[in-house]
């Protein structure tokens, strides 16, 4: 009862700031929309889950809070959330952002519909090589589907060939754009198989969130490259039955037993779906992570920082320097719910090879305890504030949507997603620029939000 009625009170509190937004007339996808969209979506489902159901929470962390313990350890859960919230909002409002956006130049803006396309042909074209490429360095297409449980030790060294499959997805954004020039039953449909392929493919790569961000960046792109959303379209509600399906299935099917066994065994996959139902609520969740996290950094545990001195190995192969560690934080956590005693810098390979992201929330508080979270959260909603000012001040050209696509979907203060997003808009940026590439002066013509 006490987790219902604690849930409640933060669903309420998440609320609030979006109908907020709503009524003064803020934008569908504006960072206060979109952030705390993702907050309700990743807290709210499973904290219902697990009010009813103690099982579903990872034996991994249930070993460490017993039942007779979670009331508490979830009420210090949406204290730290709620802390944070308070800075995120807080660095959304911040005239910092603003400061910092007046002073950037406006670059690759020179678009034109023939550049369109050429960007589209060679974006699709660079990030397909790079796909087949990877399969191939891993052993080919079947070796790597029937490995999917293994995939974080086969992606090891595999970085810089990875980084080029973005492009992929840029293609299908460009195309997207076209639409504002001109629509047509022939386009839809290629958009429809563009949008079913790219996410074939990223699916294949073993991980659900990079597709399912895929698809609602789509919308993105098409609310600011070619016509706004004043609701939700009814139509993208027929997407959730296809998405939870689709989250369901990606875990069943790099299980170690392989998709070989499912395809020889359908009833028995169709069984494990059916029986999977419950847990859809913890597979959009990082609940777990946080309660490990909040569970085993005491104050004498704390890292102070040295978390992110892993950085700095970031840009070396594994290859050259064998004992790297890794670049995501979430190796160190999941290292820890497995018992071992672990502190960074520690070698990749001397550590359990898997992870439970730890984002901003998790990541500033095993670094600097409470006050890290606020500031971690206060800091994003700044960079968050910042790259949408600044795609308003560009006039809403490709490039400017994708940087706040980029940061807003996957950007956080954790090593893996500050390496993933500047990764990407250096890629995108570098490729891009080669089409698009204009200067601007500075102008101190922001608009509000």
């Amino acid at each position: 009862m006490i987790i219902l009625v604690l849930t409640l009170i933060l669903f309420v509190i998440l609320l609030i700031p979006m109908i907020y937004s709503r009524k003064k007339g803020g934008d569908l996808f504006s960072p206060i929309m979109v952030s705390f969209f993702f907050l309700i979506i990743t807290n709210i489902p499973y904290l219902l889950s697990i009010a009813s159901d103690y099982t579903l929470i990872s034996p991994l962390v249930r070993r460490r809070i017993p039942e007779t313990e979670l009331n508490y350890a979830v009420v210090y859960y949406v204290f730290i959330v709620i802390i944070g919230v308070i800075g995120l909002l807080l660095g959304m409002r911040s005239q910092t952002s603003k400061s910092i956006v007046k002073k950037i130049p406006v670059i690759l803006n020179n678009e034109k519909l023939s550049r369109y396309y050429i960007v589209i042909i060679v974006g699709l074209s660079i990030g397909m090589l790079a796909y087949f490429q990877f399969i191939q360095s891993v052993g080919g297409f079947s070796f790597w589907i029937q490995n999917l449980y293994r995939r974080a030790s086969f992606t090891t060294g595999s970085g810089y060939n990875l980084l080029f499959i973005v492009l992929l997805n840029v293609g299908v954004y460009t195309y997207i754009c076209t639409f504002k020039h001109k629509k047509s039953i022939l386009k839809y449909l290629l958009l429809i198989l563009l949008v079913l392929g790219a996410s074939v493919i990223l699916s294949s790569m073993g991980g659900r969130k990079p597709t399912l961000q895929f698809i609602f960046f789509c919308f993105i792109v098409w609310h600011f490259g070619v016509a706004r959303f004043k609701k939700i379209p009814l139509r993208v509600l027929f997407i959730i039955p296809v998405a939870i399906i689709y989250i369901l299935i990606i875990p069943i099917i790099r299980s170690p037993l392989g998709i070989e066994y499912y395809k020889d065994n359908p009833e028995i996959l169709k069984t494990e779906i059916v029986e999977d139902l419950g847990s859809v609520t913890k597979s959009v969740s990082y609940i777990d992570s946080y309660l490990l996290v909040l569970d085993h950094f005491s104050i004498d545990k704390l890292w102070f920082g040295r978390s992110f001195i892993d950085l700095l190995y970031a840009p070396i192969p594994s290859k050259v320097y064998p004992d790297k560690p890794p670049i995501d934080d979430g190796v160190y956590l999941r290292t820890i719910a497995e018992g071992w005693e672990v502190t960074p810098p520690t070698p990749y390979r001397e550590m359990y090879q898997s992870s439970w992201p730890p984002e901003t929330l998790g990541n500033m508080y095993m670094n600097f305890w409470i006050p890290g979270v606020f500031v971690g959260m206060y800091i994003l909603g700044m960079i968050y504030s910042a790259t949408y000012l600044y795609m308003k001040k560009s006039q809403y050209t490709l490039f400017s949507i994708l940087l706040y696509g980029n940061f807003t979907l996957n950007f956080h203060l954790s090593n893996l997603r500050i390496v993933q997003t500047i990764s990407d808009v250096i890629v995108i940026a570098l490729f891009l620029g080669f089409f698009f590439f204009s200067l601007i002066g500075n102008s101190n013509k922001i608009a509000k939000y």
